[in-house]
């Protein structure tokens, strides 16, 4: 089961759920916005990318890579 956090799809408030990624994740503190079927979390130095599963209506998003914060 994965973690539920609370993003903004076309500016209304919805709850969504992270499935893999960092164990240790916790839902951020600034509002999250998913753009297309994507998301991007800031977390520890880098951002954890999560791509969504399934039709576009599905609330459900897997971890698909991390990146490093660009200097």
């Amino acid at each position: 089961m994965g973690n539920h956090i609370e993003v903004i799809i076309d500016g209304k408030p919805a709850a969504i759920e992270l499935e893999g990624g960092p164990p240790d994740i916790t839902p951020p503190t600034q509002r999250i916005y998913v753009h297309g079927n994507k998301i991007k979390l800031l977390y520890r130095a880098g951002y954890e990318h999560f791509e969504q599963v399934g039709e576009p209506e599905s609330r459900v998003f897997r971890w698909a890579m991390r990146t490093a914060i660009a200097e």
